[in-house]
């Protein structure tokens, strides 16, 4: 299960030592990640812009500090960037101390305030705010939605190379491995909801647990059930039974057997191989043997 820890930062850079602050409250919060490849780099512009150019190294962390909520660690972040005057201070790369900035997404305080100023927690379902979206998206990539522009789709794409060596996120080893488990899961739920399933294999998987279950009931062990008449009559025979037709199948036994090229001998390959093969007769006599 992923860990959810909202906290406060701050990370120096080690060649001018300006800091910069903030925090991460998000679903995937989690201060383990802050300043690691492929983990979280702060939603800062500039520090991506300097890492991209001199690399994770050039920072480091000075102070982190977790909360129980992201309402939390917001609420901090913000007194703290005021209390330093971040935005014009100029030992901060912070741009702004959070005026006017929204409360962190999904919070109770952001529903409240989303509710008083659009009617709805999630301004996103709210139809004048759709069409505003839907007309800014129109003006600036020519489509409904960003995803759907050409330009946008060649910037992911080459994100992607760059930081993962692939050009899509499900290429990527674990996202694949992640993605053929639950197809794999898909198509067994989607087996044994099958109508012919449930009439042939899952009847009798059901049956034989049944049957299982009665017989750890009544106290009997693998043994003591193999060994009483009622199995012998009824699995044991059939058991027994399946296992002549599949030894006496033609195809089973062309598929098994071995014939020893010096004295004609036939039987199983497993036999062949452990016993006959080396130790023929007639193979030493025809090497020059004894």
């Amino acid at each position: 299960m992923a860990i959810y820890q909202p906290y406060f930062y701050i990370i120096q850079d080690l060649e001018n030592l300006k800091y910069y602050a903030g925090c991460k409250y998000s679903k995937d919060a989690d201060p383990a990640t802050l300043l690691i490849e492929n983990g979280y780099l702060t939603s800062s512009t500039t520090i991506h812009q300097i890492i991209s150019q001199y690399g994770i190294s050039r920072f480091s962390i000075r102070k982190i500090r977790v909360f129980n909520t992201g309402d939390e660690a917001f609420e901090y972040e913000t007194r703290f960037l005021q209390k330093v005057n971040a935005r014009i201070n100029p030992r901060f790369y912070n741009a702004h101390c959070n005026n006017g900035v929204l409360p962190s997404y999904g919070s109770s305080k952001y529903k409240s305030l989303m509710i008083q100023k659009y009617g709805s927690d999630n301004p996103a379902k709210v139809e004048s705010i759709q069409e505003k979206i839907k007309q800014t998206n129109l003006a600036r990539y020519g489509v409904n939605h960003p995803l759907a522009s050409g330009e946008i789709q060649d910037k992911i794409r080459n994100t992607m190379i760059e930081k993962y060596g692939v050009s899509h996120a499900w290429q990527k080893p674990e996202v694949r491995a992640k993605i053929d488990v639950k197809q794999r899961n898909k198509s067994i739920s989607k087996t044994k909801s099958d109508p012919v399933w449930k009439e042939t294999v899952g009847k009798e998987a059901i049956e034989k647990q049944l049957r299982s279950t009665d017989q750890v009931k009544k106290g009997l062990t693998v043994s003591e059930t193999k060994s009483s008449i009622e199995w012998k009559e009824g699995a044991g025979k059939a058991a027994r039974n399946k296992m002549k037709e599949t030894l006496n199948d033609p195809a089973y036994r062309a598929a098994t057997e071995k014939t020893c090229p010096h004295c004609g001998w036939s039987g199983y390959r497993s036999t062949y191989n452990r016993w006959h093969g080396n130790n023929c007769r007639q193979k030493n006599i025809d090497s020059g043997g004894a």
